[in-house]
């Protein structure tokens, strides 16, 4: 964010709604990048932000970067659980071929 470069640090609202932006426009990798680096440098980040990026990245397929992000929301979310394991089952979920008639 601009504000970092002005030693301004974002409240958690504002990389909220940065987050939400990004997911709405397909921009996971960005918006996860967002989220650890704010992770990293000790920064609080909202648990709905934490949820919106996991479950954009289950979505996007990488299950596992999903759960990663997931385990940094200060309480179990059971229905992020859930979401995430919803989204794992659409993934694992076999291939039929249609029938030939």
């Amino acid at each position: 964010l601009d504000m970092d470069a002005h030693g301004i640090a974002p409240s958690r609202r504002i990389v909220l709604e940065y987050v939400t932006l990004l997911c709405e426009l397909g921009e996971v990798e960005t918006a996860t990048k967002v989220v650890m680096g704010t992770l990293e440098n000790d920064g609080l980040v909202d648990n709905r932000t934490l949820y919106r990026v996991a479950v954009a990245n289950a979505k996007a397929g990488d299950i596992a970067l999903a759960k990663q992000i997931a385990s940094h929301t200060s309480e179990h979310i059971s229905g992020l659980s859930r979401r995430l394991e919803n989204i794992e089952k659409q993934f694992n979920r076999p291939f039929v071929a249609e029938e030939r008639r």
